[in-house]
């Protein structure tokens, strides 16, 4: 395995809230991913002792992970916030708790994006049910309006050609 401090490490990005039941899941998918990560999860005031259970087993992963506490809940957006606050990596994945990988899905995501310098997110597909999307291949652009449970976003995409 690799250094979890390398710099080139995917950081993936978690917002908790009551998810206790969801964390096994969560993490035993996490082990698919065959690529430096990094995970920085949040809890937002969470009630089901969702913190106190994921920090008994942060000592046992395989890659290095932060968890960060809210006393109050600050949503989805104050919540993705102050994790993207904690990320220095040029790919931030968000997923949510109820999310678990597949193999090599991290790893297509990243090659996709680091093949084309105009994309800025992409999305990993959802099952047994995806939501509906419009997309427009001209401009790579998925036409729903919201990020989704399994989002990579690059941080320093080549803008010269505008906003794709």
């Amino acid at each position: 395995m690799s250094s979890p401090d390398i710099p080139d490490a995917i950081d993936i990005l978690v917002l908790l809230h009551n998810s206790r039941a969801l964390i096994p899941g969560l993490l035993k998918s996490l082990h698919r991913i065959t690529i430096p990560i990094r995970v920085f999860f949040l809890d937002n005031n969470s009630s089901d002792g969702s913190p106190e259970f994921l920090a008994e087993l942060l000592p046992s992963l395989p890659y290095r992970a932060h968890l960060l506490r809210s006393r109050r809940n600050q949503g989805f957006a104050g919540g993705m916030n102050r994790l993207a606050g904690q990320s220095q990596s040029e790919f931030m994945f968000i997923l949510n708790p109820d999310t678990e990988i597949d193999e090599g899905c991290l790893e297509k995501l990243v090659a996709r994006a680091e093949a084309d310098d105009r994309i800025a997110i992409c999305e990993a597909r959802q099952y047994p049910r995806e939501h509906p999307k419009a997309v427009d291949r001209g401009r790579i652009f998925s036409g729903h309006r919201r990020l989704d449970a399994a989002s990579l976003l690059q941080r320093n995409i080549n803008r010269s050609e505008g906003v794709v």
